[in-house]
Protein backbone atom coordinates (compact mmCIF):
# COMPACT_ATOMS: atom_id res chain seq x y z
CA UNK A 1 0.00 0.00 0.00
CA UNK A 2 2.87 2.36 0.77
CA UNK A 3 4.21 1.99 -2.77
CA UNK A 4 0.78 2.81 -4.19
CA UNK A 5 0.58 6.01 -2.12
CA UNK A 6 4.03 7.00 -3.36
CA UNK A 7 2.94 6.40 -6.95
CA UNK A 8 -0.21 8.48 -6.43
CA UNK A 9 1.81 11.38 -4.92
CA UNK A 10 4.23 11.42 -7.85
CA UNK A 11 1.52 11.16 -10.52
CA UNK A 12 -0.43 13.94 -8.81
CA UNK A 13 2.70 16.11 -8.79
CA UNK A 14 3.05 15.57 -12.55
CA UNK A 15 -0.66 16.33 -13.12
CA UNK A 16 -0.35 19.56 -11.14
CA UNK A 17 2.82 20.63 -12.96
CA UNK A 18 1.36 19.94 -16.41
CA UNK A 19 -1.80 21.88 -15.56
CA UNK A 20 0.22 24.77 -14.13
CA UNK A 21 2.49 25.05 -17.18
CA UNK A 22 -0.22 24.36 -19.77
CA UNK A 23 1.38 21.21 -21.17
CA UNK A 24 -0.37 18.15 -22.51
CA UNK A 25 -0.97 14.97 -20.53
CA UNK A 26 0.48 12.43 -22.98
CA UNK A 27 0.44 8.66 -22.45
CA UNK A 28 4.19 8.56 -23.16
CA UNK A 29 4.98 10.85 -20.23
CA UNK A 30 2.94 8.74 -17.83
CA UNK A 31 4.42 5.49 -19.17
CA UNK A 32 7.95 6.85 -18.71
CA UNK A 33 7.06 8.03 -15.22
CA UNK A 34 5.67 4.58 -14.42
CA UNK A 35 8.88 2.93 -15.61
CA UNK A 36 10.95 5.39 -13.53
CA UNK A 37 8.87 4.54 -10.46
CA UNK A 38 9.62 0.84 -10.99
CA UNK A 39 13.37 1.47 -10.96
CA UNK A 40 14.56 0.85 -7.41
CA UNK A 41 18.12 2.13 -7.76
CA UNK A 42 19.25 5.37 -9.38
CA UNK A 43 18.90 4.94 -13.14
CA UNK A 44 20.37 6.39 -16.31
CA UNK A 45 18.24 7.61 -19.20
CA UNK A 46 19.51 4.67 -21.27
CA UNK A 47 18.39 2.19 -18.58
CA UNK A 48 14.99 3.88 -18.49
CA UNK A 49 14.71 3.64 -22.28
CA UNK A 50 15.61 -0.08 -22.12
CA UNK A 51 12.95 -0.62 -19.45
CA UNK A 52 10.40 1.05 -21.73
CA UNK A 53 11.41 -1.09 -24.72
CA UNK A 54 11.36 -4.33 -22.73
CA UNK A 55 7.92 -3.41 -21.38
CA UNK A 56 6.56 -3.17 -24.91
CA UNK A 57 6.12 0.61 -24.97
CA UNK A 58 8.28 1.95 -27.79
CA UNK A 59 9.45 5.55 -27.39
CA UNK A 60 12.42 7.36 -28.87
CA UNK A 61 15.47 8.24 -26.82
CA UNK A 62 14.65 11.93 -27.36
CA UNK A 63 11.19 11.41 -25.83
CA UNK A 64 12.73 9.80 -22.76
CA UNK A 65 15.30 12.61 -22.41
CA UNK A 66 12.58 15.25 -22.78
CA UNK A 67 10.36 13.50 -20.24
CA UNK A 68 13.19 13.27 -17.70
CA UNK A 69 13.93 17.00 -18.22
CA UNK A 70 10.23 17.71 -17.64
CA UNK A 71 10.25 15.57 -14.48
CA UNK A 72 13.31 17.50 -13.28
CA UNK A 73 11.49 20.82 -13.82
CA UNK A 74 8.52 19.42 -11.90
CA UNK A 75 10.83 18.30 -9.04
CA UNK A 76 9.72 14.71 -9.56
CA UNK A 77 13.22 13.40 -10.26
CA UNK A 78 16.63 14.61 -9.22
CA UNK A 79 20.18 14.13 -10.44
CA UNK A 80 22.44 11.77 -8.57
CA UNK A 81 26.17 11.59 -9.21
CA UNK A 82 27.45 8.46 -7.55
CA UNK A 83 30.74 7.78 -9.30
CA UNK A 84 31.33 11.18 -10.85
CA UNK A 85 31.14 9.71 -14.36
CA UNK A 86 27.60 8.85 -15.36
CA UNK A 87 24.61 11.03 -14.62
CA UNK A 88 21.89 9.06 -12.86
CA UNK A 89 18.38 9.95 -11.80
CA UNK A 90 16.01 8.94 -9.04
CA UNK A 91 12.51 9.78 -7.93
CA UNK A 92 12.73 12.78 -5.58
CA UNK A 93 10.29 11.68 -2.93
CA UNK A 94 11.04 13.70 0.20
CA UNK A 95 8.18 12.00 2.04
CA UNK A 96 10.19 8.75 1.91
CA UNK A 97 12.66 10.06 4.48
CA UNK A 98 14.96 12.94 5.24
CA UNK A 99 18.27 11.03 5.14
CA UNK A 100 19.79 8.94 2.38
CA UNK A 101 23.05 7.34 3.35
CA UNK A 102 24.73 5.52 0.47
CA UNK A 103 27.83 3.38 0.42
CA UNK A 104 29.45 3.62 -3.02
CA UNK A 105 32.16 1.17 -4.13
CA UNK A 106 34.88 3.09 -5.95
CA UNK A 107 35.91 -0.03 -7.91
CA UNK A 108 32.70 -1.60 -9.23
CA UNK A 109 30.28 1.30 -8.68
CA UNK A 110 27.83 -0.79 -6.62
CA UNK A 111 25.63 1.35 -4.38
CA UNK A 112 24.04 0.21 -1.14
CA UNK A 113 21.62 2.38 0.77
CA UNK A 114 21.69 1.97 4.54
CA UNK A 115 19.68 3.40 7.40
CA UNK A 116 21.27 5.16 10.36
CA UNK A 117 18.66 6.43 12.79
CA UNK A 118 21.23 8.06 15.08
CA UNK A 119 22.76 10.08 12.24
CA UNK A 120 19.28 11.00 10.96
CA UNK A 121 18.35 12.26 14.42
CA UNK A 122 21.56 14.32 14.70
CA UNK A 123 21.02 15.90 11.28
CA UNK A 124 17.38 16.71 12.04
CA UNK A 125 18.56 18.73 15.06
CA UNK A 126 21.08 20.69 12.98
CA UNK A 127 19.98 24.26 12.15
CA UNK A 128 21.26 26.33 9.25
CA UNK A 129 21.16 30.11 8.91
CA UNK A 130 18.65 31.21 6.24
CA UNK A 131 18.16 27.67 4.98
CA UNK A 132 15.67 24.89 5.61
CA UNK A 133 16.86 21.47 4.37
CA UNK A 134 14.35 18.93 3.11
CA UNK A 135 16.70 16.03 2.38
CA UNK A 136 20.21 14.96 3.33
CA UNK A 137 22.29 12.90 0.90
CA UNK A 138 25.45 11.37 2.28
CA UNK A 139 27.77 9.37 0.02
CA UNK A 140 30.50 7.27 1.59
CA UNK A 141 33.07 6.08 -0.95
CA UNK A 142 35.14 2.99 -0.36
CA UNK A 143 35.56 -0.61 -1.44
CA UNK A 144 32.83 -3.23 -1.08
CA UNK A 145 33.62 -6.66 0.39
CA UNK A 146 33.36 -8.33 -3.02
CA UNK A 147 35.96 -6.01 -4.60
CA UNK A 148 38.14 -6.12 -1.50
CA UNK A 149 38.12 -9.92 -1.73
CA UNK A 150 39.18 -9.83 -5.39
CA UNK A 151 41.99 -7.33 -4.86
CA UNK A 152 43.13 -8.80 -1.55
CA UNK A 153 43.68 -12.36 -2.77
CA UNK A 154 47.19 -13.42 -3.62
CA UNK A 155 48.20 -16.17 -5.99
CA UNK A 156 50.32 -18.90 -4.49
Amino acid sequence: MNEEKRRQRVVQALDDFLALTGRRRTPERYAILGAALEMKAPFSVEELEQRMSSGGFRVSKATVYNAVALFLDASIVRRVRLDGKEEKWEIADTAAGALRLRLVCSRCGRVREVRDTELARMLSLKRFTSFSPSLFDIYVSGTCTRCRGIGGRRKK
